[in-house]
């Protein structure tokens, strides 16, 4: 990546440097005299043409005043005037090298300006994507490092690696602007993304949460937390173990949902391994609650559709331990299950997103499931197919 930074700014000074401060066809050296006529008629591309005519040792505050004074006006006459072409972003970062101009904040916020409508026209060309893209990475390493331009360059890049997301992403995150920008849509889905996929490879708790909070402030996290809290309670299996594992590594989540998530998992045909650990571990610890137990279900009933996927693996050997362990520890889940899709398929109640239970029928007929099933629910089923 650094290789890869390092031939961008070599090629992109090359294409500056044949962009000449002397380039205009008016020959000859300019002189104070003719630099303030220029200045009273705004002609800002001459002026900056020929601005370094003036000698160093002469380049005193008025020379200073009307040289940042044309770099403004520049780039104010570009912008108005929509004019996007290459050779004007060139010169315009080509003048951003001087000192007088580099240092002064008008002509800095200026030129971001018009750098944002450059893109803008750039990125219109789909060949010119790659271009366009190193561009803005040499531009931004002399940009003002802007927080809410990082937002607005997320948004307009959808090239960007990874790594290169994340320059833009931890400077909002880490400003003191981000309880605010960390509310856009933008900054979320990306944040989401970048920390679902760390999530994925992170098992350990404390690296994650160490890695998090390195990533961003409270105040970013504190609008952040609320999408991984709703994906916790989703049917989207591998975004809800992600949210789970952030949310569980910030201790952020209630000791209720983590019950509900673990269970959750159990039902959803879970992979061995840390989580499976820590659901196993979970279910037996219901088993003793009665009222804790009528608390989770009171938040599973809330999904739709019901977590179940258990009820339909193949496997029959974990089919079978797996069942057994949740009839003994929380067989009011069963229940639950059972006569919910005995209510869809007698069409007792209305479920306006179809069977929250898909293919529960088979459940009667399953010789690993059936004796699990409470007596009064096998004999409603027997009913239907009178």
């Amino acid at each position: 990546m650094r290789r890869k930074s390092r031939m961008v700014s070599i090629l992109f000074l090359i294409a500056l440097s044949a962009i000449s401060p002397f380039s205009n066809s008016n020959a000859g050296i300019y002189t104070i005299q003719d630099l303030e006529a220029l200045e009273k008629s705004l002609s800002a591309q001459e002026y900056l043409e020929h601005a370094l005519d003036i000698r160093p040792s002469l380049r005193d505050d008025h020379w200073k005043q009307m040289t940042q004074h044309m770099g403004v006006v520049l780039a104010k006459q570009l912008i108005n005037g929509k004019i996007t072409g290459r050779d004007k972003f060139l010169f315009i970062e080509k003048i951003n090298i001087w000192p007088v101009l580099k240092n002064d904040e008008f002509f800095q916020i200026k030129r971001e300006e018009f750098l944002k409508s450059y893109f803008k026209n750039c990125l219109s060309d789909p060949s010119n994507q790659k271009v366009c893209k190193m561009e803005l990475l040499t531009s931004w390493v002399s940009s003002r490092k802007d927080p809410d331009r990082a937002v607005e360059y997320l948004g307009l890049f959808q090239n960007l690696t990874s790594e290169e997301e994340k320059m833009f992403l931890t400077l909002i995150t880490n400003s003191k602007v981000s309880a605010f920008l960390c509310r856009k849509k933008i900054v979320k889905s990306k944040l989401v993304d970048h920390f679902s996929k760390k999530a994925a490879l992170e098992d350990n708790p404390k690296i994650l949460k160490n890695w998090i909070e390195g990533y961003l402030n409270e105040d970013c996290w504190n609008q952040v937390k609320y999408v991984f809290e709703e994906t916790l309670m989703s049917n989207k299996v591998y975004q809800k173990e992600q949210a789970f594992k952030i949310l569980n590594a910030k201790r952020e989540i209630s000791k209720v949902d983590r019950s509900v998530f673990l269970v959750s998992y159990i039902l959803n045909v879970p992979n061995v391994g840390r989580i499976f650990n820590m659901a196993w571990n979970e279910l037996n610890k219901l088993g003793p609650s009665h009222n804790y137990r009528k608390r989770v279900l009171s938040k599973l009933r809330t999904l739709d559709p019901l977590p179940g996927k258990l009820f339909h693996i193949i496997n029959s050997k974990k089919k079978e331990v797996l069942l057994d362990r949740l009839n003994k520890n929380f067989p009011e889940y069963l229940d639950h299950y059972t006569k919910t899709c005995l209510d869809y398929l007698e069409g007792l109640t209305h479920f306006p997103r179809g069977n929250p239970t898909p293919n529960c029928q088979k459940l009667f007929n399953d010789k690993l499931v059936m004796p699990v099933i409470n007596q009064g629910l096998k004999i409603r089923f027997s009913g239907l197919r009178k």
